[in-house]
């Protein structure tokens, strides 16, 4: 008896220690610097939770997340249950839609609680109007959000509202930004960068958020002229 009483003394305190450095572990935190974006072609636009800007959303139904339309079908098969995929309008700062983008999203396998936080990895599809298509791998620490904000209103059952923005960039580039790959019109060829920044103003408990902006900004380098191409052979 006394040495299951240590076991389970030692096992409290283990989960404890754990939680602890969880909590205020430096690393699973917000970066200090948000990535620093190229010169050269840009793109930046919004989007947001809003049935307007998101008009598609799917997942396995056990997600926190108000599926859209309420006839689209659940990601209920073994390979693709664990995904969110979703159809975003994207508008620029007059807030006219400028293009789409779809996005297939997944928490990372190789996710480290005690020393990277929460990372999920996305996909995406980008096509902007007049500009071309690309290809983007973005991958984010969602960790400090939730540790804010999403623990504290479930914890309390109560929605919260404020304002919180982060930049969740956690690679796959060295300077944490998404990396970006044009496929089509100008953007054809280039390889760049693609950095989501958020504003958080409300979170049910229930469902998750509920009034959430997204910034995105699209960085690649400016093609070479032909001329200065010529002069270069």
């Amino acid at each position: 008896m006394k040495s299951l009483v240590v076991f389970l003394a030692g096992l409290m305190i283990g989960v404890a220690l754990a939680a602890a450095i969880l909590w205020f572990n430096p690393l699973s935190g917000e970066p200090r610097h948000a990535p620093v974006l190229m010169h050269g072609v840009s793109a930046d636009f919004h989007a947001s939770l809003r049935a307007e800007d998101l008009p598609m959303l799917t997942h396995s139904g056990a997600r926190r997340l108000v599926m859209r339309p309420e006839s689209v079908p659940e990601l209920w098969e073994s390979t693709i249950e664990p995904l969110d995929a979703g159809m975003l309008l994207l508008r620029d700062a007059d807030g006219q839609v400028v293009g789409t983008a779809s996005r297939i999203a997944a928490a990372a396998r190789d996710t480290d609680l005690l020393q990277r936080g929460i990372l999920v990895d996305s996909s995406w599809i980008i096509s902007l109007d007049g500009v071309g298509m690309a290809f983007a791998v973005q991958r984010e620490n969602v960790w400090p959000m939730l540790r804010e904000i999403a623990l504290p209103a479930w914890f309390r059952r109560e929605p919260w509202q404020g304002e919180m923005r982060f930049t969740p960039a956690a690679g796959p580039r060295e300077d944490r930004a998404g990396r970006l790959l044009g496929i089509a019109g100008v953007l054809a060829g280039l390889d760049g960068q693609m950095v989501g920044n958020y504003r958080l103003r409300a979170f049910d408990p229930a469902i998750g958020p509920t009034v959430l902006e997204w910034h995105g900004v699209l960085s690649v380098p400016q093609p070479e002229a032909p001329d200065s191409v010529s002069a270069a052979r």
